[in-house]
């Protein structure tokens, strides 16, 4: 009764903030448990065609969408907030146009597509119909996250997340333990849940009558998104490309068993997606009232949580592979130490990236993930060659961190533009000093490997510490749900 008096007497932005990171635990965690179970009906061949097959599935939803139910929305609900729901329906339209001229235009290498995502054509129609809706429901929540509207936000994603991977499960079960099955039906059903939020969205009649307004609209989406355009693909192409070039260069098996590992390895992603979710739209409102130091302060904080977060899960990983996989799947241990320490780099470019967004200096986050991805790829293709398929966790590392050290130069740009000194919004000293200790720390741990008592003394130290210190932490996690 104690706890329940205390939740209820809690505002509604520390109730939003709460539910939102419990949501994606819950949806991030539940991908992250079924993956021994897809793994134990499907052979390495099979799951590796399925994680090429996201990664192209990756690629065209950034060309077919634009991705603008991301950025480029969240910026215009701050924008259009007089008019929100119009510019929804304008969003929702400029992104329709958009997948069907893309549909149309890919026709001609169409065959080149389905040959190299290893699947058919039924699926690649149904896969653009899911690119026609999906903004739709994108769009929904985060307008929800905005309004501090968890409710709905939580019980839809619940849903969605246990039926997209039930019904696939179902039907590999079922039907055949194989990539298109799975694909098919997870599409299948991943569409019709979107259908109704694209349904909700159409009001023709409010497009004619404000025509002046909607071109304003579409004129901001494009020259705000069209950068981010480039650098979604090359994040993706980054993040995702390794294994593309494994399943061309070795097989689909060792692609399955790499997707398994950073799959594995990414578990620790669920909490910084869960909290950058939560500090974009605080990190705006804040740089809107100039209270700077607080984004100072808690970036710090944050960044400490969870560069300790994943060297507490680095040291525990061998063990989690060896009791979730079969033996084929324990080799790729050696992969989760670099792309875990890559997840912390991942999250500190998210922040400087913020930065660069909220200047509309979208052009810069474009530049460098165009320089990180090509180097990528080229890294890949030695590293692949001379090592084999788990050098390109470290080539993905060392990305990265370049990746990072670009968008820290450039934010500096953007924020100077906007008459602010970046060590003003961050620590720099402070972040280069503490990416430093991770990565002699990565180094280390991934040398004990093979003694659990070394491994596990190191991990009851940290979790010491961090249990004397969390009365230090409480004060900002209640700053990042103040409005």
């Amino acid at each position: 009764m104690y706890l329940v008096n205390k939740y209820n007497a809690l505002s509604l932005p520390v109730k939003a903030a709460i539910w939102f990171i419990v949501v994606n635990f819950f949806t991030k965690g539940v991908n992250f448990i079924t993956v021994p179970i897809f793994t134990h009906y499907m052979s390495t061949e099979e799951y590796g065609k399925v994680s090429i097959f996201l990664t192209y599935q990756g690629i065209l939803i950034n060309f077919a969408t634009f991705e603008m139910y991301s950025g480029a929305y969240i910026r215009g609900i701050l924008r259009y907030r007089d008019n929100i729901l119009f510019f929804t329906w304008s969003e929702q339209l400029l992104s329709t146009l958009i997948t069907i001229f893309v549909f149309i235009l890919s026709i001609p290498i169409t065959p080149w597509l389905i040959s190299n995502a290893q699947i058919n054509l039924k699926i690649y129609v149904l896969m653009y119909s899911y690119f026609l809706v999906f903004p739709a429901y994108q769009c929904w929540v985060n307008r929800k996250r905005f309004d501090y509207d968890y409710k709905p936000v939580v019980i839809s994603a619940i849903l969605y997340t246990v039926l997209s991977i039930l019904v696939p499960l179902f039907a590999i079960i079922k039907v055949e333990s194989t990539a298109s099955v799975r694909i098919m039906f997870m599409l299948l059903f991943e569409s019709l849940f979107c259908l109704p939020f694209f349904l909700h969205n159409v009001h023709f009649g409010k497009l004619l009558a404000n025509r002046k307004v909607l071109r304003e609209q579409w004129k901001f989406l494009i020259l705000f998104q069209l950068p981010s355009v480039v650098h979604a693909l090359s994040y993706i192409i980054l993040s995702s490309m390794d294994r593309i070039m494994i399943g061309k260069m070795i097989g689909n098996s060792e692609a399955g068993i790499y997707s398994v590992a950073t799959t594995i390895a990414n578990v620790i992603t669920i909490l910084c997606i869960s909290a950058n979710q939560v500090l974009k739209p605080w990190r705006y409102q804040r740089m809107e009232k100039r209270e700077l130091t607080n984004i100072k302060e808690i970036s710090n904080v944050l960044l400490v949580i969870f560069g300790l977060a994943i060297i507490l899960w680095i040291l525990v990983a061998p063990d989690v592979m060896r009791f979730l996989f079969s033996e084929e799947y324990y080799q790729a241990i050696w992969v989760i130490p670099p792309v875990s320490i890559s997840v912390f780099f991942i999250f500190l470019y998210s922040m400087l990236v913020d930065i660069e967004e909220f200047y509309y200096k979208t052009k810069y986050a474009m530049y460098a993930t165009t320089i990180s991805a090509v180097a990528n790829i080229v890294m890949n293709y030695f590293a692949i060659k001379i090592w084999g398929y788990i050098a390109c966790a470290y080539t993905t590392l060392i990305c990265y961190v370049f990746l990072a050290l670009l968008h820290l130069y450039w934010s500096t740009k953007a924020a100077k533009s906007g008459g602010i000194p970046i060590n003003r919004i961050f620590n720099v000293k402070m972040i280069f000093f503490f990416s430093t200790f991770l990565l002699i720390a990565e180094v280390l741990i991934t040398v004990t490997y093979n003694n659990s008592i070394v491994r596990y003394s190191i991990f009851f130290l940290l979790i010491a510490g961090c249990a004397i210190n969390i009365k230090k932490i409480i004060p900002f996690l209640k700053e990042i749900t103040r409005k």
